[in-house]
């Protein structure tokens, strides 16, 4: 299975250490060179993801997109969205499996290109199920307390992250629908081991 990698998940899996848990869910790991190369590397990013994206792990592939589609509603190239055209264009061209990618205006332009979506909290949730973190809530406290994390639906609700369920939020739909096989649909772990609010959680990293 060839997952492609948008910045903000890579970010924010380095940020609480479980980068670790992509090479064992996907066969292929790969992101675009811009999101090493400039968005990670960004003198205001944090400084382990700095030295991270200073020397990426052996399994991460970091590719050049042939050609990058020019998507207006993501921002003007060279000032915002370059990583998210390019992550998009490089699924594309790989044919990758899934796009790891929680920014909610890139999904909506991802999708209407085809590509299947998994966020991040669902990469959490599928790593814990299979046994590759044991301690999930701790990992998502550190999200919530310890990073800007974003977490969808912020805006418009405040309820619980187990009751959030519904379309283009923490479940089931990413998953049921935009990549039915590989992942289960339902975020159980997410649900019912952590009782967080999603007014706890900060801003978007872009």
């Amino acid at each position: 299975m060839i997952a492609v990698c948008d910045m903000g998940p890579l970010h924010y899996l380095v940020l609480i250490g479980c980068d670790h848990i992509l090479p064992r869910l996907f066969d292929r790991v790969i992101t675009a060179r811009v999101v090493v190369g400039q968005e990670m590397s960004d003198p205001q990013t944090p400084e382990p993801v700095r030295l991270w994206a200073g020397n990426p792990p052996p399994w991460l592939e970091v590719m050049e997109a042939r050609q990058v589609e020019d998507i207006p509603s993501l921002g003007k190239p060279g000032v915002r969205g370059d990583g998210d055209r390019a992550v998009i264009s490089l699924a594309r061209e790989v044919a990758a499996d899934v796009l790891v990618m929680d920014d909610r205006k890139a999904r909506r332009e991802a999708r209407r290109r085809g590509l299947r979506l998994v966020w991040t909290l669902d990469v959490l949730d599928e790593a814990a199920e299979r046994g590759i973190i044991d301690d999930l809530c701790e990992r998502l406290e550190h999200l919530v307390d310890r990073t800007p994390f974003y977490y969808p639906g912020k805006k418009e609700s405040h309820e619980p992250l187990r009751d959030r369920t519904g379309p283009d939020r923490t479940g089931p739909d990413r998953i049921g629908q935009d990549c039915p096989t590989y992942f289960r649909p339902v975020p159980k772990s997410v649900g019912q081991s952590c009782s967080m609010r999603a007014d706890r959680i900060g801003s978007d990293p872009k």
